[in-house]
């Protein structure tokens, strides 16, 4: 046998040149070459030794090379010895013959040394990897043997019962954790219908025995018999070993006692089918979550659609307003101004309509506004038009606002977005109701010293069960469809209350109505401020603005003031004016002479005794500036319910 670093050639021609050819070919410390010069010293030197490849002659004389590999595939050592045919002839005849006789390649003299060196090299190389598997199947069945060894010191320590019988079901051998679970003494008769109950016995025996001889093993669960009649589940194998010749010799059966995990399973089942109905509750939820979520998108995309309606309808109503203004204080005959006064009362609903989308589209969450007040009066005034669209055709929505009542301490938009969303749930509660009705109250809270103000939601409605009181302000519940509701409404109203230091109580019964009652604290007003104005001044309106300019211009003629166009007049009572500088041109200007008034338009604040008018404020809040500038007499609020800003 070749060295592991060393693979045999075998040369075979009957020409001396040629060996010599080959030999200065293949010079190679890898290779060792041996050469002999006929057929029958080929297959001698294949009797002694192994040989990676052979390169043949063709043309030699006794015997040729076809039938020197015909005989060398003939023997069994070397049947598949690599043999590479070598010949100046060119003919096909020749190669398919090379072929049928079991060469694996066919080359042409003159020979290529780097095309020959690269075959052999191949071959060789072939021939290296397949001893080195040849030495480590040898080793490795040693190492079984070793193994083997051990596996039958395993199968004496395992836990699991381990036992082999034979096809008549006699035991001829069990481990000792088998003895153990069955409880046999080491020296005990063993027989394998003793150690299982007789329908697991039955089972094995048939089904196990003959699924073992198709498949080669067998598991199921099945039972053992302890010595003092026990049963105990297991979970058992059953494997089938053969001779060589594939005759049975015996079989091996492997039991794990499987109680502890049967006890498992069972609680491991009821645990799971706990968990999915928790899964199935919880997917509904989150279903009905999404649904919700849908549908505060598409309120918000309504919300947004509410504020940029309002804010256009506002604009396009402030040029009416004012030329009506400038119309009512014109002296028109009475037929014209019957025609002005209903204009203005339709554009006095819209403008209400306007505000009161404009207060419901604010973010509630939002915290600007939150030191603002609401003015109840004040207030209904403008949203009624808006609430009343929210109930059902039919069920009227009435107001008993107490008179002289404090402001409340709550922003306007996040107060009428509350009433709101109850005004709304009253009017669906009433829908089915034969003359039912939605009623807003407002009144002060007794015993609180005026520091509380009661706001009440009524409705002769379907009403409430208990169990809806006690879960109407949880986020998301709602008894409407889901596709009409996002159990949201009375979560904000509860929120919103709460914020501003406010409590909500709750009265109903099924078939009798509901009554919220929102307890809201009060916000003293600001002290009245100024007198009667003097029956004629003269006043200058600095204000960019034409359309602003022209209606302050027209509040102020209606209040006796002469508007002139200059402002440097020493006899100017009252100043309109805005810009960077105003409040220190206002400051100037009424330090000037006592009982001046200014007026700063667009401005947050101004020096004492100014009055501060917003941008783009309504006209309402404009004419009440005006006659809080010039003392005029009555409540000093703006069109949204705020005390004037009366600087000080």
């Amino acid at each position: 046998m070749p060295s592991a670093s060393k693979a045999r050639v075998l040369i075979v021609d009957d020409l001396p040149a040629k060996h010599l050819v080959y030999r200065a070919i293949l010079d190679n410390p890898e290779f060792e070459l041996v050469s002999v010069r006929s057929g029958p010293e080929a297959l001698r030197a294949l009797l002694d030794q192994e040989f990676a490849v052979v390169l043949l002659d063709v043309n030699m004389p006794d015997m040729d090379g076809f039938e020197t590999a015909r005989m060398i595939r003939a023997r069994k050592k070397c049947a598949h010895t690599p043999i590479i045919f070598v010949t100046a002839h060119a003919d096909e005849l020749h190669a398919v013959r090379g072929y049928a006789y079991g060469a694996v390649d066919y080359m042409l003299a003159p020979i290529v040394p780097e095309v020959l060196r690269t075959k052999v090299g191949v071959f060789a190389e072939l021939y290296r990897r397949e001893q080195q598997i040849t030495r480590q199947a040898r080793d490795r069945v040693a190492h079984a043997e070793v193994q083997r060894a051990y596996l039958a010191e395993t199968l004496e320590a395992t836990t699991d019962f381990v036992a082999r019988f034979d096809i008549e079901g006699r035991v001829q051998y069990m481990n000792r954790a088998g003895r153990d679970l069955l409880g046999l003494a080491p020296d005990a008769a063993i027989s394998l219908a003793g150690c299982m109950p007789p329908w697991a016995y039955e089972v094995l025996m048939s089904e196990g025995v003959r699924a073992a001889h198709e498949r080669g093993t067998w598991s199921r669960e099945s039972a053992l018999l302890r010595v003092d009649g026990t049963e105990v589940p297991v979970s058992q194998v059953v494997v089938v070993h053969r001779d060589p010749a594939g005759r049975v010799e015996f079989y091996t059966t492997i039991a794990r006692d499987i109680t502890d995990a049967k006890r498992a399973a069972e609680e491991l089942a009821v645990h799971r089918r706990g968990l999915e109905s928790l899964v199935q509750q919880r997917t509904a939820e989150l279903e009905a979550s999404n649904r919700r979520l849908r549908l505060a998108d598409r309120m918000a995309a309504v919300g947004t659609l509410a504020a940029g309606l309002g804010h256009d309808m506002g604009n396009l109503l402030m040029p009416i307003r004012l030329r009506l203004d400038v119309l009512e204080g014109a002296g028109l005959p009475a037929a014209s101004a019957e025609d002005v006064a209903a204009i203005r009362k339709a554009s006095d609903y819209l403008q209400r309509m306007t505000r009161g989308l404009r207060l419901f589209a604010l973010d509630p969450a939002s915290a600007a506004g939150l030191d603002e007040s609401t003015r109840l009066p004040a207030w209904w005034e403008e949203v009624s038009p808006f609430l009343r669209n929210a109930v059902p055709k039919g069920v009227p929505v009435e107001a008993r606002i107490d008179s002289g009542l404090p402001a409340v301490a709550i922003p306007p938009h996040r107060f009428t977005q509350a009433v709101y969303n109850l005004v709304q749930n009253a009017g669906e509660a009433c829908r089915d109701t034969q003359g039912g009705w939605v009623r807003v109250t407002a009144s002060l809270a007794p015993g609180a010293g005026g520091r509380n103000i009661l706001v009440g939601v009524h409705d002769n409605g379907a009403g409430m069960t208990a169990e809806v009181r006690r879960r109407c302000f949880e986020p998301f519940y709602t008894t409407k469809s889901r596709g009409l509701s996002t159990g949201l409404g009375l979560a904000l109203v509860h929120a919103a209350v709460a914020q501003c230091g406010g409590s909500v109580e709750i009265t109903s019964e099924p078939g009798r109505g509901t009554s919220f009652l929102l307890t809201l604290p009060s916000r003293p007003a600001g002290p009245a401020r100024g007198s009667t104005p003097p029956a004629t001044r003269r006043g200058v309106v600095q204000v960019k603005d034409a359309r602003v300019r022209a209606y302050i211009t027209s509040v102020l003629r209606n209040h006796g003031v002469e508007v002139r166009a200059m402002g440097n007049d020493p006899d100017l009572a009252v100043a309109v004016m805005e810009g960077a500088t105003c409040a220190e041109r206002a400051a100037e200007f009424l330090s000037g002479a006592p009982g001046r008034a200014a007026i700063l338009y667009g401005v947050a604040s101004g020096p004492p005794g100014a009055v501060t008018v917003p941008e783009r404020a309504s006209p309402a809040a404009i004419r009440e500036a005006v006659r809080t500038a010039l003392g005029a007499q009555g409540e000093q609020t703006n069109e949204a319910g705020h005390p004037a800003a009366v600087c000080g």
